[in-house]
């Protein structure tokens, strides 16, 4: 579904509530250049650990984070051991 408001603070607050609401952290860094702030925009880094990062390499996949196991039954689907994984979960591909 579209989610968009059109209004970045109401969308801010909207992924801020749903981060709160599955109790997931966010740790969150300014890291704006004086030259970006000057003409008004910003640059923040967003981090959130119980979430799983983009694996790019088969051989490096992250397969011991909780999530990976238990979002599956929170959605309803078979929840399935290491073995059983996607081997090639490329989202690009």
């Amino acid at each position: 579904p579209n989610l968009a408001t059109g209004n970045p603070e109401t969308e801010l607050d909207r992924l801020i509530s749903i981060f709160r609401r599955l109790n997931l952290e966010l740790y969150v860094v300014d890291i704006t250049i004086p030259q970006l702030r000057d003409v008004g925009l910003y640059v923040v880094k967003v981090v959130a650990p119980q979430l799983l990062p983009l694996a790019t390499n088969y051989c490096m996949r992250y397969t011991a984070a909780p999530r990976l196991y238990e979002a599956p039954a929170r959605m309803g689907h078979p929840v399935r051991d290491r073995a059983q994984l996607n081997p090639l979960p490329q989202p690009f591909a």
